[in-house]
């Protein structure tokens, strides 16, 4: 497995035009590490339900029987939403409020992913109302490129942390529902928890006896807590994430290549 190296180890920088990188590192245009190209227009009424997911600035929002692209795939927001960078490793079809990334240029395709998410490509965005990423603008800035090893030793440190973030988020949304449907089976009255019955305005209705109602309430509390606690946890490995992209892609801090 990757592990972060700490700068301490004698790590050699060089100066350039974006500042002092690792000596091993490259200095490129944006466009001779990856070239970005608009997607692909598909409105809706020729759309065919099939296996290939339709990517938008906001995500996957549909499937097609076709797709336009090979995976894997890193896309961005050309209109609209510029914040967000997606990953997929099947085929797909990106429509034309992205931008896809059309060469890798034989880097790593899932480190360029993570390098699109430091890189906040939406400070590029230009126009009134509705932000237009114009990607000509982009393929000129200078941007630091580590050697292959090294990229996918930081893509699996950083595709690690993404999996147990997405892992706690399952874990609290499964809570959340088991929370939920308690309550929802307690409100409409077929818990299986055992009832006695009293008279309220001439109708027979359930309700717990006071142990049961304390039961209950604990198991309900014990619920929200956990709930609570995961989300601790994920707040956590976000800022986790956030912090070796902020070294790792800069190369303040390296990955021992074994």
């Amino acid at each position: 497995m990757a592990q972060v190296k700490s700068l301490k180890t004698g790590i050699k920088f060089k100066d350039t035009l974006i500042g002092k990188i690792p000596v091993d590192w490259d200095l490129k245009p944006f466009i001779e590490v990856m070239v970005l190209q608009r997607g692909f227009d598909l409105p809706v009424q020729n759309r065919i339900k099939g296996q290939y997911s339709i990517l938008a600035s906001n995500g996957i929002i549909d499937c097609h029987n076709e797709f336009k692209v090979k995976g894997p795939g890193v896309i961005t927001g050309r209109s609209g939403s510029l914040v967000n960078v997606y990953y997929i490793e099947a085929d797909y079809w990106p429509l034309n409020t992205t931008l896809y990334v059309k060469n890798f240029f034989d880097n790593y395709p899932k480190y360029l992913y993570y390098f699109l998410q430091s890189f906040k490509i939406e400070k590029f965005g230009t126009g009134p109302g509705v932000p237009i990423l114009n990607r000509n603008i982009v393929h000129q800035i200078n941007v630091a490129i580590p050697p292959l090893s090294e990229q996918k030793k930081i893509a699996e440190i950083l595709s690690n942390v993404d999996e147990a973030i997405e892992e706690t988020g399952r874990i609290i949304e499964k809570t959340k529902e088991l929370k939920n449907g308690l309550i929802q089976e307690l409100l409409t009255k077929v818990t299986r928890i055992r009832v006695s019955w009293i008279e309220f305005r001439k109708e027979r209705l359930p309700i717990s006896s006071l142990k049961e109602q304390k039961k209950i309430t604990n198991i309900l509390k014990n619920l929200e807590s956990n709930i609570i606690e995961e989300e601790k946890n994920k707040r956590k490995l976000e800022f986790l994430k956030k912090s070796l992209i902020q070294v790792l892609l800069t190369g303040k801090k390296r990955v021992k290549i074994t």
